[in-house]
C-alpha cells in the first residue's frame, strides 16, 4: 500500500470495520482519485458503497478543524442551556464539555437534544470547527445520538471538567473552568442596557498567574481569600487582557484543592507575551531598541511636582528630578 493513501484507507476501515478488505478499499480509492474525485468525497462514497455510514470514527484527541461527519463516543462532563439569536430568530442551544479517554473538547448543540451531565453517548454526524482559536464540536440536525452504558470503551475519563490554568486563558473562550484564590473582590454598580446592576469585580490568582474577573451574579462565596472552582464561565477582553465572566449559567463552588497562589509578578519574555492575549501583573525583560518621542519615564520637580525635561524646572531652574 502506498504511503500516500495509507492514512485514508485506515480512516475508511475505521468506519467500515472488518467487512471490507484493505485491497478492495485501496482499489476503489485509487479508481475514484484517478477520475479526479476529491479525496474527501471519494472516502464518503466508498463508505456508503459498502454499507457504512459516512461518519468517520475518531477520538477527541484526533479531531481537527476540518472534520465533517465524524463519529465519537464521549461522556457529557458539563452541559447548560441558553437562548441565542440566530439570524434574527430566537432559539435554545446546549453547550458544554465532552470527554473521553484522550481529552476534553467543548461542544455546541444547535437542537435541544436530550443530553444530561454524566451521560455516555455515541454521536454520529458531528462536525468540528475552530472557534476563537479553540476546537469545538458542533451537533446539528443531521446528528444521531445514542445513549450508551457507562464505560462503553471510553477508557479512563475524568469525572469533572479539567480546569484551565489562568495563564492559558484566552479571550473568547467559553465553557471555561478555572480554579483559584480570590485576591480581591469588590461590589460595583454599573449601567447596562437594562438599567443599573450590581456586580462583583476582582482578581483571581493561581500558581500560573492572575486575571481579573467580573461576576454578574452576587454570590456570597465570591469574597477575598476564598478558594473557588468556577465552571461554565467565559472570557472576554477588557483593556487588552482576558477577563473571566461569571454569569447566571456558571457554577461557583468552594474548592478543597490545595492552591499555591503566586505572590510576585510572573516573569515573561516578549515572545511569550506575543503568544498570549495580554497578561496581568507580569515582569518583562528585554533590550530597549527605541523610545517613541514624548513617551518614556516621567520626571518631576521635587519642589513643585511639575513635569520637567532635561532636569530643568520652569519655576526652579536646575533640579535633581524625582520619578513619577
Amino acid at each position: 500500500m502506498g504511503d500516500r493513501y495509507a492514512p485514508h484507507v485506515a480512516e475508511i476501515r475505521m468506519a467500515l470495520g472488518d467487512r471490507v478488505g484493505v485491497d478492495v478499499i485501496l482499489e476503489d480509492l485509487e479508481k475514484l482519485v484517478k477520475y479526479r474525485v476529491p479525496l474527501d468525497e471519494a472516502k464518503r462514497s466508498i463508505i456508503k458503497k459498502h454499507g457504512g455510514t459516512d461518519s468517520v470514527r475518531k477520538t477527541l484527541s484526533e479531531l481537527s478543524a476540518a472534520d465533517r461527519m465524524v463519529e465519537i463516543t464521549v461522556k457529557i462532563l458539563n452541559v447548560s442551556k441558553r437562548d441565542v439569536d440566530v439570524r434574527g430568530v430566537r432559539r435554545t442551544i446546549l453547550s458544554g464539555i465532552l470527554g473521553d479517554g484522550t481529552g476534553q473538547v467543548p461542544f455546541t448543540a444547535w437542537n435541544e437534544f436530550d443530553l444530561e451531565k454524566d451521560d455516555v453517548v455515541r454521536i454520529r454526524g458531528a462536525y468540528v470547527r475552530l472557534w476563537q482559536k479553540q476546537l469545538q464540536v458542533n451537533l446539528g440536525e443531521r446528528c444521531e445520538i445514542t445513549k450508551k452504558d457507562i464505560g462503553a470503551g471510553l477508557g479512563e475519563v475524568e469525572s469533572e471538567v479539567m480546569p484551565t490554568r489562568l495563564a492559558d486563558v484566552r479571550s473568547y473562550m467559553s465553557n471555561l473552568c478555572v480554579v483559584g484564590v480570590v485576591l480581591e473582590a469588590r461590589q460595583e454598580v454599573v449601567k447596562t442596557r437594562d438599567g443599573e446592576r450590581t456586580i462583583i469585580d476582582g482578581v483571581l490568582v493561581d500558581d500560573s498567574g492572575k486575571l481579573q474577573f467580573t461576576s454578574w451574579v452576587l454570590d456570597d462565596k465570591i469574597k477575598t481569600g476564598s478558594s473557588l472552582r468556577i465552571e461554565n464561565a467565559y472570557a472576554r477582553p477588557f483593556r487588552g487582557i482576558p477577563t473571566i465572566n461569571i454569569s447566571e449559567q456558571a457554577a461557583v463552588i468552594l474548592s478543597e484543592k490545595e492552591i499555591t497562589p503566586i505572590e510576585d509578578a510572573v516573569h515573561c519574555s516578549i515572545c511569550e507575551l506575543l503568544g498570549r492575549d495580554g497578561a496581568l501583573d507580569v515582569a518583562v525583560w528585554g533590550n530597549v531598541l527605541s523610545v517613541r518621542p514624548g513617551s518614556g519615564l516621567v520626571m518631576r520637580c521635587p519642589d513643585c511636582n511639575r513635569v520637567i525635561q532635561n532636569n530643568i524646572c520652569r519655576a526652579h531652574g536646575d533640579v535633581v528630578p524625582v520619578t513619577d
